[in-house]
């Protein structure tokens, strides 16, 4: 289920509201909620590309035989439902980011997966409405465009690198073809990576707030580290550099702090 991302989702939804330490009983709720939801949509995942992670991941719990499949059915219609429900009993007024994000997150892997630049633009699309919904709703000023731009680019190209990553797995469940298909996936990454450039030059113009401290260096660092290992690429550690993105996209949450607290 994979909560560590569900907790980045969290935080996310928690930056875009506004809400500091002292969260009320409805927003623990509704970050309960998107736990639920994004477990829901991991396990529709897992479900759709069992014959790819036999190859990428065969470590994962389904694909190593340690979950039957019904079991991680039942699993995502009880964390799809009780998602729902708990974040529009939480956030009412949400109602329809609530169902427009369920149908995404699990949808996901049904209608946009191995569907070219479709499926890492939902994916950056869906988590990063997770901060654009509170951030809509209190009012997006130009620094609050330069970061919500920002962090869609970077998931973009963290998705891209992820693509390439993954295309052995991806060919054998039918998705693209195999050193075309990462070919392909590097150009589509090197123009997301210049989209991600122009972003960042912006948001140190729009919010240099958004660049100091270390959770900057960090996030920097691993950016660097990703680019460098997705363009040399080991046989025997294929996920480094998606790895590393993974850290800086952590890293980046300190950075989304930062620029929310400064006011």
């Amino acid at each position: 289920m994979r909560l560590h991302n569900g907790l980045a989702c969290v935080a996310l939804l928690w930056l875009g509201r506004g809400v500091g330490l002292s969260a009320s009983l409805r927003d623990v709720g509704a970050a309960c909620a998107v736990l639920l939801l994004c477990s829901a949509a991991h396990l529709a995942n897992d479900l759709v590309d069992l014959a790819a992670d036999r190859v990428n991941r065969p470590d994962r719990p389904l694909p190593a035989g340690r979950l039957q499949p019904a079991t991680v059915r039942r699993l995502l219609g009880f964390t799809w439902l009780a998602g729902v429900g708990m974040g529009i009993l939480c956030l009412p007024g949400w109602t329809g980011w609530w169902i427009l994000w369920a149908l995404a997150g699990a949808g996901y892997s049904i209608l946009a997966k191995g569907h070219g630049w479709l499926a890492p633009i939902w994916t950056a699309a869906v988590i990063t409405s997770c901060w654009a919904a509170g951030g809509i709703e209190r009012g997006l000023d130009r620094r609050a465009w330069a970061v919500l731009l920002f962090l869609f680019l970077f998931l973009l190209f963290r998705e891209r690198v992820k693509g390439a990553e993954d295309c052995s797995g991806d060919a054998v469940a039918g998705y693209r073809l195999g050193t075309q298909g990462r070919a392909r996936s590097i150009v589509e990454s090197a123009i997301a990576g210049s989209l991600l450039l122009g972003a960042v030059l912006w948001s140190l113009r729009e919010a240099p707030a958004l660049w100091s401290g270390m959770g900057a260096v960090v996030f920097l660092l691993c950016l660097l580290g990703g680019l460098w290992f997705h363009l040399r690429p080991n046989r025997n550690a294929p996920h480094r550099a998606g790895t590393l993105l993974k850290v800086g996209a952590f890293a980046g949450l300190a950075l989304l702090w930062t620029v929310t607290t400064s006011g």
